[in-house]
């Protein structure tokens, strides 16, 4: 049964809040589910993923993976060797470079994929967008010029391709809605595109010219049929961007809603900048995440300071807003920075500090 937001509505770790605890708050006006984790404090750069119904939480930690099920009464921990792949569900992947193979575990499905580390020299890691499906992961390449890239379909306990589809533009994003993958190209001189393959042979289903996007990594998200691809055009300035909608199934163009806000893309490829987003109802929420010094003065990202946005779109008129109530303080605070994941119907948040961690769903964006 979902709850109303109230005061307690993130719960401390374990055994009570203990003094300076996370103090919990926010917007009456939104529903959510909430439960407490026991797990001892995350690293700064953490990042979380999640299964589409919200059961399955994974968390980037210092030795690997920590999975958290969320069931009724309590939630159960796991911790998983590996490194947690950035996407859309909980993919664990662990390297094993004598053999030339690494190994990927959907955990949500429990399907395990044994691919090949590397594609014409480049790392599993690089350059490199990995979504899953049921019975089938998708991998996809993009070369370092942007001018071209690969599509990879795998099955479970297999090390070759199932399918492989070549690109003439670079993969901006992809997003998997049932048997279909969808793909934003660029490449990377005003030219883009968004195409559709099934996700079993690799088969083309449909592909369409988009407004010009300059980046090599885009914002690309499904919700209820509908794909929302977000389109940027600096060269003629750095926050008129755009989002088409277009039917999941057949590719038509549902409407293109200029955003009144800041830019959701235009950082989206800087080392040090961490982006997520998703639909939620009416409205995509996007939050960016610069990571700073270390406290040293020097960080590898060079010398800023961490700092957090957030900031949600209408999606039909284009109308940028704050988080809602107490979410703007939780979620404009940068020294312990709220975690987001996009699931069905919503999102979930991960709140934490030195003493304590808590995972919220939402049902609608903050």
């Amino acid at each position: 049964m979902r709850a109303m937001v109230t005061a307690s509505v993130f719960a401390a770790v374990c055994c009570g809040t203990r003094p300076g605890a996370v103090q919990p708050g926010g917007p009456t006006q939104v529903d959510v589910e909430w439960t407490a984790v026991p797990l001892e404090p995350l690293p700064f750069e953490s990042y979380v993923t999640a299964s589409a119904d919200g059961t399955l939480v994974a968390l980037a930690v210092d030795d690997g993976v920590a999975l958290v099920r969320i069931g009724a009464s309590a939630a159960k921990t796991e911790r998983v060797r590996g490194r947690l792949v950035p996407g859309t569900t909980p993919l664990v992947a662990t390297s094993h470079s004598a053999a030339g193979v690494v190994e990927m575990h959907d955990v949500a499905r429990d399907a395990v994929y044994r691919v090949p580390l590397a594609i014409g020299g480049i790392e599993w890691n690089e350059r490199t967008t990995w979504r899953a499906a049921d019975g089938a992961l998708v991998r996809a390449v993009t070369s370092k010029t942007v001018q071209a890239a690969s599509l990879h379909g795998y099955t479970p306990n297999t090390s070759a391709a199932a399918w492989r589809v070549d690109l003439d533009a670079g993969v901006a994003d992809l997003a998997i809605s049932g048997d279909q993958v969808i793909v934003q190209l660029t490449d990377g001189r005003g030219r883009s595109e968004l195409a559709a393959f099934d996700v079993h042979d690799g088969r083309a289903l449909w592909r369409l010219a988009t407004r010009a996007t300059f980046f090599d990594e885009g914002a690309l998200a499904i919700a209820d049929g509908v794909v929302a691809t977000v389109l940027a055009n600096p060269a003629a300035c750095e926050t008129c961007e755009q989002v088409e909608l277009h039917d999941v199934a057949t590719g038509r163009l549902i409407r293109t809603v200029a955003l009144t806000g800041p830019s959701v893309v235009r950082s989206a490829s800087d080392r040090g900048i961490r982006t997520e987003f998703g639909l939620a109802g009416d409205e995509l929420w996007a939050r960016l995440h610069v990571l700073g010094d270390d406290g040293d003065g020097f960080h590898e990202f060079g010398r800023r300071g961490h700092t957090c946005t957030y900031d949600v779109f209408d999606l039909k008129t284009g109308a940028v807003r704050p988080a809602a109530g107490e979410w703007a303080a939780l979620l404009e605070a940068c020294d312990w920075p709220v975690l987001l994941a996009p699931i069905d119907d919503g999102l979930i948040a991960v709140r934490h500090d030195e003493h304590s961690i808590a995972i919220g769903r939402l049902s609608r964006a903050p």
